[in-house]
């Protein structure tokens, strides 16, 4: 059986998923000495739906834009530790 939307139409095909971006090639030794900038812990490189990011014990997830970490408080996505 076909979901159905609220009108009884059949509900739209959800989208593919996106196709991951590659690995960013960040220097292992940058890495090592990059820090959170909200809370000067050690970021860790992570990928979620297709983006880049560095995330900080903080919770604080910080975008690779162009291979780029914009290490921003403004910029970052928060979730939960």
């Amino acid at each position: 059986m076909s979901p159905v939307d609220d009108d009884g139409q059949p509900a739209p095909a959800a989208a593919p998923a996106p196709v991951g971006a590659p690995r960013p090639e960040l220097d292992p030794a940058l890495l090592e000495i990059l820090r959170d900038p909200a809370d000067r812990t050690r970021l860790t490189l992570l990928e979620e739906a297709g983006a880049w990011y560095l995330e900080g014990a903080s919770g604080n997830r910080y975008p690779i834009t162009d291979g780029i970490p914009v290490l921003l408080v403004d910029a970052a996505h928060r979730v939960a530790p």
